[in-house]
């Protein structure tokens, strides 16, 4: 008798399954949905919790996750998506962000712009940020990529000030490579002048 009642509960629980497995989404809610049927089963086992009032609470919880998992986004791991706004700030900032000549000491006018990163950081908790610096060709290769990658810790220093996590950082130069504009106007090379921001899920 038991077993037959038990039966809308494991397909309730088969169901459930079915959706969150191929989806891998929100770690934190499959550990939640875990822990409550586990304790669910030891409160039935103790004879604390009838099966009748088992089923019902599987159903409900499933109820609950049909209502729940059509709002994560599943590309994203259960994630939330960075906003196209958040994004734009952060293409903005790879333009903007600027240093004293030849230096990695960065303007002020840019703090601004730094600042704003750091409240992106701060309203994306599952994501890491990578900094990259780049130079144009004009000087040799060895100082541009030095000047490249001092320019990008600087970036990484100044978070580090506005309480970033160090671990959710990092930091890199590559130099002339990987231009995104010519080197043979002085508009192409301003372009390629650049720390490029980058939003990577954890």
């Amino acid at each position: 008798m038991r077993m037959v009642m038990a039966l809308p509960m494991l397909m309730t629980l088969a169901r459930i399954w079915q959706v969150l497995h191929p989806l891998m989404v929100a770690p934190m809610l499959m550990v939640t949905v875990s822990s409550i049927l586990t304790i669910s089963v030891l409160m039935l086992r103790a004879q604390l919790l009838t099966v009748a009032a088992l089923i019902q609470m599987v159903m409900v919880l499933a109820t609950v996750m049909m209502l729940v998992l059509p709002t994560l986004p599943a590309s994203n791991q259960g994630c939330p998506e960075v906003q196209s706004a958040d994004l734009e700030k952060l293409d903005f900032a790879m333009q903007n962000v600027r240093f004293r000549t030849g230096s990695d000491q960065i303007l002020q006018q840019s703090y601004p712009i730094m600042d704003e990163i750091a409240e992106i950081m701060s309203r994306y908790p599952n994501y890491n940020l990578t900094i990259s610096g780049y130079t144009d060709n004009v000087g040799n290769d060895v100082s541009n990529q030095a000047l490249s990658e001092n320019r990008a810790k600087a970036c990484y220093q100044y978070l580090l000030v506005k309480n970033i996590a160090r671990n959710r950082m990092s930091y890199a130069g590559y130099g002339e490579t990987n231009p995104i504009d010519t080197n043979d106007t002085p508009a192409g090379r301003a372009r390629n002048r650049r720390v490029e921001f980058k939003l990577v899920l954890k």
